[in-house]
């Protein structure tokens, strides 16, 4: 499939060749229709975040239709209309969870895997049903938390 791709080389992302995500238990595979870009994506390109996994296939924030659930996925089915935010997983356990403040989780991680492509697998926890009827564009998360 198709997918914009960051290897630091370059402070910009090159469409490529990249091979189709594969959902797993737990996970969703989406038809990506619209993408958002995210601060913590302009931090890799501009080169302030220590180590990143390169190549990197930017994005997350989406709005899409599930083409396939994980295994025993019972909640999605096919053709679904989802939207992921940027927020997918923490930890639970810190005093931010436990206060129901987790967007300032000390451990959190974003659901969707790399969404800038035709394709991407996401955390089914975090995905939300939408409406069949759903302007993509006009419903994809736009904000991103940010500690700028």
């Amino acid at each position: 499939m198709r997918a914009m791709v960051f290897d630091g080389h370059a402070p910009l992302l090159e469409e490529r060749d990249v091979p189709d995500p594969v959902a797993r238990a737990g996970e969703l595979l989406i038809d990506v229709h619209a993408c958002g870009v995210c601060r913590t994506d302009l931090h890799v390109v501009d080169g302030e975040l220590a180590q990143p996994k390169l190549p990197l296939v930017a994005g997350h924030e989406i709005v899409g239709v599930v083409p396939q659930a994980g295994a025993g996925e019972t909640g999605f089915a096919a053709g679904d209309c989802v939207g992921v935010p940027w927020l997918g997983h923490t930890c639970g356990r810190c005093r931010f969870c436990l206060s129901g403040r987790e967007i300032s989780a000390m451990h959190r991680a974003s659901p969707a895997i790399r969404s800038m492509a035709r394709l991407c697998r996401t955390r089914r926890r975090k995905s939300a049903l939408l409406p069949a009827a759903a302007a993509f564009v006009l419903v994809t998360p736009r904000r991103c938390y940010a500690r700028d």
